[in-house]
């Protein structure tokens, strides 16, 4: 299985998406559709940490340890950083970071000595990647992202849209624009890949312009709702010809 800084030695945008049912079956049909990475989203969905391991294990199986699996866990909690990481993910994406000091209690319990405290697990080489979401997050990201043991940094787009006082999934205010671009300029500085969750392709275009490099698309419900949406769109239509 590729770690997650291998996914960026050729300069190519990386397109993945969420994983958001307690299905290894699921799993395993998402892990051949193409993506370059999934993420296992322990936040938003009901998902228990036996869950993050066993879908883990199953992207690392289906994929023949071709594509990331990466858990977004529910809190910088030091069980959920254990949990994630000994799942046997490349990494794990934290929500809602918004201070440096928040951003070192993480690394401390993900890191093994001597930049961390983290006990023995099944992986070494994994990534620690904090989300920035927030209209303070975005403030302080530079303290945040020059923290030492940080692999990359993702957007939440939707969260941080809300905490800058605007609605819906993307827009083209200046004020979240000029928020996507430190981030993107702020990654830059500190060698980081940077990544972004977006509603729609134009929104891929115009991130990519602003530096980042790695997109999550959808989720595996979407990818369901779509497909079959367009399945009946089609048998119908060739039902009446």
């Amino acid at each position: 299985m590729p770690n997650f800084p291998e996914l960026f030695t050729k300069n190519e945008v990386q397109i993945g998406t969420f994983l958001t049912f307690p299905s290894v079956h699921s799993a395993q049909v998402m892990s051949q559709l193409g993506f370059a990475f999934l993420i296992v989203d322990g936040e938003h969905n009901p998902l228990s940490p036996q869950d993050w391991t066993h879908i883990v294990h199953a992207v690392a199986s289906a994929s023949h340890g071709r594509v990331v699996p990466l858990v977004r866990i529910p809190a910088p909690g030091v069980e959920y950083v254990k949990w994630g990481l000994d799942s046997g993910a490349a990494g794990i994406v934290i929500p809602m970071v918004q201070t440096r000091a928040e951003m070192e209690s993480v690394v401390r319990y993900g890191r093994y000595p001597p930049l961390g405290q983290r006990s023995f697990g099944p992986a070494k080489d994994v990534a620690i990647i904090p989300m920035i979401e927030s209209a303070q997050g975005v403030e302080n990201c530079d303290e945040i992202l020059s923290v030492k043991g940080i692999s990359g940094v993702f957007v939440g787009s939707s969260d941080l849209r809300l905490s800058l006082g605007l609605m819906g999934p993307d827009g083209t205010e200046e004020v979240f624009l000029s928020a996507l671009q430190k981030i993107a300029d702020t990654g830059k500085k500190y060698g980081l890949p940077v990544g972004a969750w977006v509603p729609h392709s134009a929104a891929v275009e115009r991130n990519k312009k602003f530096g980042f490099t790695w997109f999550s698309v959808g989720s595996d419900g979407a990818c369901i709702a779509q497909g079959g949406a367009q399945l009946l769109k089609d048998a119908s239509a060739a039902s009446k010809i």
